[in-house]
């Protein structure tokens, strides 16, 4: 899902419901530790390497199917 996507349906909610979720999400945000952080500039920093190299991409086909860990 896609932020503008996520945007269009927080918009098509109740007002009441939006100002829930944007509360909610500012409160998600204050709670980031440094690790949480540096993994996120890390992430956002591999972005552009993760769409444009197929390699990294080549099962995502697989993602929609169940997975059974063995035990």
């Amino acid at each position: 899902m896609t932020s503008e996507l996520i945007l269009q349906e927080i918009l098509s909610l109740p007002f009441e419901e939006q100002i829930y979720i944007a509360e909610q999400t500012l409160k998600t945000m204050t709670k980031i530790n440094p690790v949480q952080l540096s993994m996120l500039q890390a992430s956002k920093e591999l972005l552009n390497e993760y769409r444009n190299n197929k390699k990294l991409t080549e099962f995502s086909c697989l993602d929609a199917e169940e997975f059974y860990e063995a035990r």
